[in-house]
């Protein structure tokens, strides 16, 4: 108890410096937000897309690329999504954002978009829940046999709940959409499914996943067609306990490089994505700038 009691002591004292630049990047439960114009800390870009922010882990220096997650929708901006990104944070301590585009990382609903006046619920029971407008079940954290205490946003971009001994319960790293983020992994079966569009953000029907012998890339379709692949330079199995991760600009399995030099003769910031492209079937590396 003394424990926990100093956690949420640190936790208050947190908030307390949070609240001079009017942000959290933790909350705790029992908590909701609802999706309108009236959430304090809302951007809108030239390309008519929005972020309604909810929790915000900003850059160490106090401004640049900052990991955040909240509502985000793309021109008409009449549907939304819960999603992870990576905002440009200039002078923060006034709210105040430059007009770099916003970089979706991660999204809760892609098969389901969200209106206005959606409820966004962190229980400990139930961990997050996304409830539309009409009060219809959209998306859940499915954490009914753990004890929630809070969530935070981590500044690598993982969305994480936790529990009392501060143990992770869920992790947005362990489901991933599209995108990998630097020091992501994708376990072995696990997929990067790319979108249908990119004004659609059903899961189409290209994927990458991590199978024996490297990462291939397939349609969907019956049986799934092989499109490209990236060998690896080690004859180990791939199975469920095995990973791929993205690290330092390059691809490793476990412990073994892929043969992919390409990645090693670039240099990498922890804000670059490995983002696997919406329509195309093709991924890339893309390194966040100004």
């Amino acid at each position: 108890m003394a424990s926990f009691l100093a956690f949420l002591a640190l936790l208050s004292f947190s908030f307390s410096i949070n609240a001079l630049y009017f942000y959290n990047s933790t909350a705790i439960a029992p908590t909701s937000w609802i999706n309108s114009a009236s959430i304090p800390h809302t951007a809108d870009y030239s390309d008519g897309s929005s972020v309604r922010i909810l929790l915000l882990n900003v850059n160490p220096a106090g401004y640049g690329p900052s990991f955040a997650a909240g509502f985000y929708c793309f021109a008409p901006c009449n549907r939304f999504f819960f999603s992870i990104f990576i905002i440009y944070a200039n002078d923060v301590n006034k709210g105040i954002w430059d007009g770099s585009l916003p970089q979706v990382i991660w999204t809760a609903n892609r098969s389901h978009p969200i209106s206005e006046n959606a409820t966004l619920q962190l229980t400990s029971k139930s961990g997050l829940t996304l409830h539309d407008s009409d009060g219809s079940l959209v998306w859940t954290t499915y954490v009914e046999r753990s004890s929630v205490t809070g969530i935070y946003i981590s500044g690598s971009g993982n969305l994480v709940l936790f529990h009392i001994n501060n143990s992770p319960v869920w992790r947005s790293w362990g489901h991933p959409t599209d995108s990998l983020v630097m020091g992501q992994s994708l376990a072995g079966g696990q997929r990067l499914t790319a979108s249908s569009s990119s004004t659609n953000w059903t899961e189409g029907k290209v994927y990458l996943i991590l199978l024996a012998g490297g990462l291939f890339g397939f349609v969907n379709s019956d049986p799934p067609q092989l499109y490209g692949q990236i060998p690896l330079n080690s004859n180990r199995a791939v199975n469920k306990s095995a990973f791929m991760n993205f690290d330092n600009g390059s691809l490793y399995m476990n412990s073994s490089s892929f043969y992919y030099p390409y990645f090693d003769s670039l240099h990498y910031s922890l804000l670059s994505i490995l983002i696997f492209l919406f329509f195309g079937g093709r991924f890339r590396i893309l390194n966040w700038s100004n």
